[in-house]
């Protein structure tokens, strides 16, 4: 079990919880999974992300059209 597995099982028996009984028993590592999932991007870098479409512009306004 992880880190954050371990910790989210603390945090069930702190509030009183019985982290082994069905409902909760794999409740920590899903926990884990989505808090790494959520967090991804953190690990990421934005130009492997969009590529080309990041570009310097002389201006610092923003133009918008409303499309009926």
């Amino acid at each position: 079990m992880s880190n954050v597995g371990h910790s989210i099982r603390t945090i069930l028996e702190c509030v009183g919880e019985d982290p082994d009984r069905e409902g909760l028993r794999l409740t920590p590592e899903r926990y884990a999974k989505a808090m790494l999932y959520f967090t991804k991007g953190y690990e990421q870098n934005i130009r492997d992300i969009v590529g080309g479409a990041i570009f310097q512009e002389d201006h610092d306004e923003m133009g918008m059209q409303l499309i009926p």
